[in-house]
């Protein structure tokens, strides 16, 4: 049975959401703070004190992403939108822009400024955060046909709207190889091992593994290929490792990819990511985003979904943008 690619963006954006909306209340907790929370209620309040069902910058940017490429707008077009968000709370959950990352902030004031398209972004190490990879999974549904080198070239092309350095952007080609990869399991009609956890780890391994030959086969890339060799070593444990992290594009990438590889649904994903604390609504928006392809709609708990604002806005916006794409899966 084919799935329809209205079915997987709807499960994308919703399991964005869901997970980020979870991690709202506990960003900056460590583990130590939360490893009493059973996290089984979607709460309010918390960290950035919204209500119940707030997404943050994770899913306001990435539905401004949505919306652009449903609109094929252009870069520029694609930044003033960013700029409606930062602004007048567009595409946020209850019309409050609350969370904004630094290097964004720096970013969209340069633009503002007008400062040149390609310059906005800062592209010192310092600036290697994690906005935007948060928000790119959706050029996913992209990758169809593309060769690693036109791959990083549009993970560049978006990420750079915010964050201009390497490691950023190719820490993010990690992730949305990965989701790619995940629609390739449905369209096949294949399924995640989801139970398996060595072929999980295979599954995981076997693209972070492609991705670094590309990377040490490029001179562009030379410089940073030692801190993705530490992060390949840090996937070998038998068991999800916890430690202290931050907004830093690594620190999110280790967290994603752990988690993926020793959950078994859904929920545990967004529940071993709060445990781990940090910047918990990027860590659980991600990985909400591929649980949802995983999963589908129909495996979010009820309970969370039925909280999340702007449900039907986020429906909407999932089937305007798979009426562009031109290919079922």
């Amino acid at each position: 049975m084919q799935i329809e690619t209205s079915n997987l963006t709807k499960s994308l954006l919703l399991g964005f959401a869901v997970g980020d909306a979870m991690g709202v209340p506990y960003e900056f907790m460590q583990h130590e703070e939360l490893v009493r929370e059973s996290f089984d209620e979607m709460k309010g309040y918390g960290s950035h004190n919204q209500p119940a069902g707030s997404f943050s910058d994770d899913s306001s940017l990435t539905f401004c992403l949505v919306e652009s490429l449903t609109k094929s707008l252009t870069l520029e077009e694609t930044v003033k939108l960013f700029l409606r968000w930062y602004d007048e709370g567009y595409w946020t959950a209850n019309g409050e822009t609350f969370d904004i990352g630094g290097a964004t902030c720096v970013a969209l004031e340069n633009f503002r400024e007008g400062i040149p398209l390609d310059n906005i972004a800062m592209k010192d190490e310092k600036s290697c955060g994690n906005g935007a990879m948060m928000r790119l999974l959706p050029l996913a549904f992209y990758f169809d046909g593309k060769s690693f080198d036109e791959k990083f070239e549009l993970i560049k092309k978006y990420g750079a709207l915010t964050h201009g350095h390497i490691r950023s952007h190719m820490a993010s080609l990690i992730i949305v190889e990965l989701a790619y990869q995940i629609i390739q399991l449905k369209k096949n009609n294949q399924s995640f091992p989801v139970t398996n956890n060595a072929l999980k780890h295979k599954f995981v391994l076997q693209i972070t593994h492609e991705l670094m030959l590309y990377f040490k086969s490029k001179p562009l890339f030379q410089g940073e290929i030692e801190k993705f060799e530490v992060l390949l070593n840090s996937l070998s444990s038998t068991k999800i490792e916890f430690f202290k992290n931050s907004g830093y594009v690594m620190d999110t990438l280790t967290c994603v990819l752990q988690v993926l590889i020793f959950s078994k649904s859904y929920e545990e994903d967004i529940k071993l990511a709060l445990h781990m604390g940090g910047d918990t609504d990027t860590n659980t928006a991600i990985l909400g985003g591929l649980s949802g392809l995983i999963y589908g709609e129909e495996r979010i708990p009820k309970k969370w979904l039925s909280k999340l604002l702007r449900y039907e806005d986020i429906v909407t916006l999932s089937e305007d943008w798979s009426k562009t794409l031109s290919f079922f899966i």
